[in-house]
């Protein structure tokens, strides 16, 4: 996942700032289910957490802002 390439990114781009939108499917985890469309909701804030904390922990604290919102509804 995402997760396996923050460190790299954040070491070869050195941002000041990062804006993250990411879907509730990006974090969760897939129940096993053949066609994968359902994700195991009690698992997705601790992977949520788990993302921000490894991003923040990147960043430059005395300068550096994160940025994070979710994905726009369709309607």
């Amino acid at each position: 996942g995402l997760n396996d390439y923050i460190d790299d990114w954040m070491v070869k781009y050195n941002p000041d700032t990062v804006c993250v939108q990411i879907g509730t499917n990006d974090c969760g985890i897939r129940s096993g289910n053949a066609d994968y469309k359902y994700y195991v909701k009690e698992q997705i804030i601790p992977n949520w957490k788990r993302f921000i904390q490894q991003v923040w922990g990147c960043m430059n604290k005395t300068k550096g802002t994160l940025v994070i919102s979710n994905l726009t509804p369709i309607h």
